[in-house]
């Protein structure tokens, strides 16, 4: 699984990269090499076969370096996950022997509270209750001079010998603890216990030393056990501990590291003296590294192969630009954006634009002015039109229920302004959007599409008779004339944005902007400018009359969710 999401990482990666490179930064990389190398690639290399192989150069790099990337991630990864699987099982030992630990405690503590002769039998008695109340013990006794004197299965004569005790210093009092083989019942024979003695009484607590080791690993050659935190002694062990592995938790609670090729996970107990340890070898850790490495450097060898064999076709043969809209049609590349509309006034966004978008599987961004008068020119505008209707019709779907008043603003090109079927597909396009009327519908014409207004005048008559209002499009740019600008029958006049980013300039465009705003009043039509990028230049045309606006000064373009969210905050 982790070699997979490596896999997947690498590949967006590269994805990104390659989308980035394009000819501009193919010759910048170019800086970087040796200048007769330069020049002998510049000698030999047309401009697009020069551009292909930098461009494989640089993401042949790109490509190593994101495979080492990805490879110290998987190695990180890695460790990480074996780290955690011995972080539980050290946690469950020490959790094991600090439960041990406390039952040994009480029992004892128990034994002290009653007023009862050692080995009387009643203490005698005692002893059997607290063995089975607690269950972690093998046995409660009482020792004297060395020796078991009685425990939880009885008096035991003279008593048991036992071997000498190591002392445990601790809050409540020093205990002694022994490592014994005891015969407790007459049925069982002798088992290793460990026996924890009360210095000050003599009342001892049997543990099993396997108790709080016995945790199933599912893995033979983990080492796991506890050790005085004190003494560095090993109380209990399964597997062989490193007495150096002490120094490496110092003072703190918990420690994890690799040494002597294997990993190492340490826990402290913060109520007792010692901690936990769990260990296993790194041969496994090191065998799944070095599969993950050979996996990510066979994904990138691939991912090189890839990019010559792609760079070398693209030297070959570039694809044209129209061929590439049929095949960005034909691949959904196109999407929808828009730009609000803001009535001036009172700050109120009434409407938008929709705007075209052409995101390339490459991950190129192409822009509008470039691809459209391409598309115009092989006669696949009024395809591009058919999309743009379709993916507004799936955004809107539902949207001017919610907002009955908004607009969105669509472009129709040259040639649809003088077809005699673009109303039928107007209305068409109305009706497939769900809760629509064509008074949410704005169509805006270039005035360059205008040229010709004995064709235009009766589309935009039945446009504006079905009830949808009609803009000029980039007006003051075009060969409109006054005289047939007053019978083409619009509503709006779209002022340029090159002439608003001439306000407050000593440009000619300057006084232009004054010029169509006064004739838009003479002619009683409504103006929107577009490209309004300033506060300064929002209150020019405010102050002049202008009733709408849009730019980036009140919003850029946006998706059609964004939008809703602003327009339900504006309502809010």
């Amino acid at each position: 699984m982790l070699a997979a999401v490596a896999r997947v990482r690498l590949t967006q990666l590269l994805g990104h990269v390659m989308s980035s490179l394009s000819a501009p930064v193919a010759r910048r990389a170019l800086s970087y090499l040796p200048r007769p190398f330069v020049r002998v690639i510049r000698g030999v290399l047309d401009s697009r076969r020069m551009t292909a192989v930098t461009t494989a150069v640089v993401g042949t790099l790109a490509i190593a370096l994101l495979a080492g990337i990805a490879f110290g991630f998987a190695r990180a990864q890695i460790m990480r996950e074996e780290f955690a699987k011995l972080n539980v099982v050290a946690a469950e030992v020490l959790e094991r022997s600090e439960r041990s630990s406390a039952q040994v405690r009480a029992a004892i503590a128990e034994l002290q509270a009653h007023d009862t002769a050692p080995c009387s039998p009643k203490s005698v008695a005692l002893m059997a209750e607290l063995n089975l109340k607690y269950g972690q013990l093998q046995g409660v006794g009482y020792v004297a001079n060395n020796r078991l004197m009685c425990s939880s299965y009885g008096r035991h004569g003279d008593g048991v010998l036992l071997p000498a005790p190591t002392s445990q210093h601790t809050a409540r009092g020093p205990l002694q603890l022994r490592k014994a083989s005891l015969s407790l019942a007459s049925s069982v024979g002798p088992q290793p216990v460990i026996m924890v003695t009360s210095a000050a009484n003599g009342y001892t607590a049997i543990v099993s030393p396997t108790l709080a080791i016995d945790v199933d690993t599912k893995d033979p050659d983990v080492a796991l056990g506890t050790v005085l935190y004190s003494s560095n002694e090993v109380r209990m062990s399964r597997g062989k501990f490193n007495p150096d592995w002490r120094g490496r938790l110092g003072d703190g609670q918990h420690a994890e590291f690799v040494k002597d090729d294997r990993i190492v996970s340490l826990w402290r107990s913060p109520r007792y003296d010692y901690f936990a340890f769990a260990s296993i070898p790194a041969d496994a850790a090191n065998a799944r590294i070095h599969q993950a490495g050979v996996l990510l450097m066979s994904c990138a060898a691939c991912a090189m192969v890839v990019l010559l064999f792609l760079t070398g076709r693209s030297a070959r043969k570039a694809l044209p630009l129209s061929d590439a809209i049929r095949e960005g049609l034909r691949r959904r590349e196109f999407y929808l954006v828009y730009q609000p509309v803001v009535e001036l006034n009172t700050g109120r966004w009434v409407g938008a634009e929709a705007l075209l978008r052409w995101r390339r599987s490459t991950g190129e961004h192409v822009r509008p002015d470039i691809f459209i008068p391409v598309a115009e020119d092989c006669h696949l505008i009024e395809e591009i039109t058919d999309q743009v209707f379709e993916l507004a019709a799936a955004d809107l779907a539902g949207f001017f229920e919610k907002y009955p008043d908004f607009h969105v603003a669509i472009n129709l090109s040259a040639s649809e302004m003088q077809s005699p079927d673009v109303v039928p597909r107007l209305k068409n396009f109305i009706a497939r959007v769900t809760g629509a009327r064509a008074r949410n519908f704005a169509f805006e014409a270039t005035e360059r599409s205008l040229i010709k207004p004995d064709q235009a005048r009766p589309i935009l008559a039945e446009i504006r008779g079905m009830g949808s209002t009609v803009a000029i499009d980039d007006f003051g740019t075009g060969y409109s004339s006054l005289s047939y600008l007053q019978t083409l029958g619009t509503d709006y006049l779209k002022i340029d944005k090159s002439f608003v980013d001439a306000i407050d300039t000593a440009s000619v465009k300057n006084h232009v902007v004054a010029h169509i705003i006064g004739l838009a009043k003479d002619l009683r039509l409504q103006l929107i400018a577009e490209g309004v990028e300033t506060a300064e230049q929002a209150r020019y045309l405010s102050d002049r009359g202008v009733e709408y606006a849009q730019g980036w000064h009140f919003a850029r373009a946006m998706a059609i969710d964004e939008l809703a969210d602003s327009l339900n905050r504006q309502a809010a």
